[in-house]
Parts: C-alpha cells; sequence; structure tokens
C-alpha cells in the first residue's frame, strides 16, 4: 500500500492509501513526478533559490513607466517564524540589496486569504498610503510589495490549492485556499525580542 503526503503553505494533506500492485499506472505518476528536475512540479518557490554560498529572493518590482524589473535580495538572517507552523503564516528576513552588500531590508511573506472582504485593505497599499502623506516616525517604508506568482502567466498566482494540483475542489476546500503575499521594506529600529527593558518593550508597541 502507498500512501502519498503533500506539504504546502497551509499544512500538510495524505492521499487515500492504493496498492502499487493493482494500480502500477498511479504508483508510476507518483514515482516520475516525485523524480520530476523541474523544482516547481515538486512543489519548490522559484522565487528563492541557493547562489554559492547564498540564498536569495526574487522579487518583480515595477519601473516607473510600469515595466517590471527582477530585484535581488540576499538573506542575512531569519527574523521571525512561527516555531511550530513551519511554511504557515508569517515569515521574515533581513536581506541586502544585490548591488549594495551594506543595505538593509526586511522581506516579509505572509500567506492570506484571496477572497476580498469590504472595506479592508492589503498591508502593502496601507504601507504605500502612509509613505505618500510622508508618515515616517513609527511606520516601516515599503520598498515593494506583491502577490507571489510562480509562473509565466498573470494570473498565475502562487496558492495552496494550486501547489496541490487541485483542479477540481470543494467550496468548502475553496474557503482553506490561500495567496502568497511579499512585502520588502527598509529597516526599522530592532527586531522586539532585542528590547533591554521594559520601557524599550512599551514604546516598540507604541
Amino acid at each position: 500500500m502507498v500512501i502519498v503526503y503533500m506539504f504546502d503553505h497551509s499544512g500538510a494533506v495524505a492521499s487515500k492509501p492504493f496498492n502499487y500492485h493493482q494500480q502500477p499506472e498511479q504508483f508510476c505518476a507518483v514515482i516520475s513526478q516525485l523524480a520530476s528536475d523541474n523544482a516547481q512540479s515538486i512543489g519548490f518557490d522559484l522565487t528563492m533559490f541557493s547562489e554559492g554560498t547564498s540564498t536569495r529572493i526574487r522579487t518583480c518590482e515595477s519601473n516607473e513607466d510600469g515595466s517590471l524589473k527582477e530585484c535581488l535580495y540576499t538573506i542575512k538572517e531569519r527574523l521571525f517564524m512561527f516555531p511550530s507552523l513551519n511554511g504557515r503564516g508569517t515569515i521574515c528576513w533581513l536581506t541586502s540589496g544585490s548591488n549594495d552588500p551594506e543595505s538593509l531590508f526586511v522581506v516579509k511573506d505572509a500567506w492570506i486569504a484571496p477572497e476580498e472582504l469590504a472595506g479592508r485593505e492589503s498591508e502593502g497599499s496601507l504601507l504605500y498610503h502612509a509613505k505618500s502623506k510622508g508618515v515616517i516616525m513609527g511606520v516601516a517604508q515599503v520598498r515593494h510589495f506583491e502577490e507571489v506568482h510562480c509562473g509565466p502567466g498573470v494570473s498565475d498566482l502562487d496558492t495552496v490549492l494550486r501547489n496541490r494540483r487541485a483542479e477540481r475542489t470543494s467550496p468548502d476546500n475553496i474557503k482553506l485556499d490561500r495567496v502568497h503575499t511579499r512585502i520588502v521594506m527598509e529597516t526599522y529600529g530592532k527586531t522586539l525580542d532585542q528590547f533591554l527593558t521594559r520601557k524599550e518593550l512599551l514604546l516598540a508597541f507604541s
């Protein structure tokens, strides 16, 4: 008997057990997929990759004329990740720009529900609005915000259901879908776990 487990942004799912003697074609399909040299086919995020001894994050940022340019950020350290839910929720990295190793940026990845709630605005749009109004004190300055795409198509967003190859799914499962988002911000102050006094911690939240 064979059970296939798949891990994505929302956790893990398992297939129904099947007998590889009675269903050899199904077994061959699973093995051939797992043996693929296509990183996207086996579930890897192509916007993060190793280059020598460094790990880089790829973003598609807008030029002034509206066209897109590829920008790379080098990961220096992981700032935050929920310890018991790897790959789910929010994760933040401290990075540098590829052309300036001394520069510092925070890259924040999160997975949000695809449906829009009435009156809700994205975190990226709120940060852009604050920046346009000249709000600097106490607000991280956004450099870039995007919904991460996992392919060449305009609508080829990185989502949980797409990672599971779920072409047909129930309405209940659709509610579980999540869209991969990414924000690049300029660093501001220290991380919350580096406070020296209670006053510093309170000021960080104010």
